[in-house]
């Protein structure tokens, strides 16, 4: 049985690649990557084929999900910058750094959120000395 699955975003639905091949018995022959594209090949005579490392668990699967989906919105709509409004909390970092995996951290700017929408604790943040940085 040979499972061949998409790699990418589209609207509301990302998906993971993750293609597989197995033989009659159920055991594994090979396996493509998730969340990139990937040429496999398998050999049902032999029973071998090339077997990539998937992603070890949910919370690593979500996050590349998350960058893919971004990545190809962002791509797909033709934007060539992408302009964050943050706040200095955590759900602003974590923002930030999906979009600098996505599409490149040089891409991105940012922007401080408005007082009015943010809460006494987030005027103390220093983020607006912030700087998006990325390392690999």
């Amino acid at each position: 049985m040979v499972y061949v699955n998409q790699v990418g975003g589209n609207d509301s639905l990302v998906f993971d690649g993750t293609s597989f091949a197995m033989d009659a018995q159920g055991h594994l022959l090979a396996c493509a990557p998730s969340f990139r594209e990937e040429l496999i090949f398998v050999d049902f005579d032999t029973r071998k084929g090339d077997q990539s490392q998937n992603l070890p668990d949910e919370c690593e699967a979500a996050y590349e999900a998350l960058v893919l989906g971004t990545g190809d919105y962002i791509r797909k709509c033709g934007f060539k910058r992408v302009l964050l409004g943050l706040s200095g909390g955590v759900d602003s970092s974590l923002t930030a750094v999906i979009a600098a995996d996505a599409v490149g951290p040089r891409t991105c700017g940012r922007r401080h959120a408005r007082p009015v929408f943010l809460s006494r604790q987030h005027h103390r943040c220093p983020l607006p000395g912030a700087e998006l940085r990325h390392q690999v």
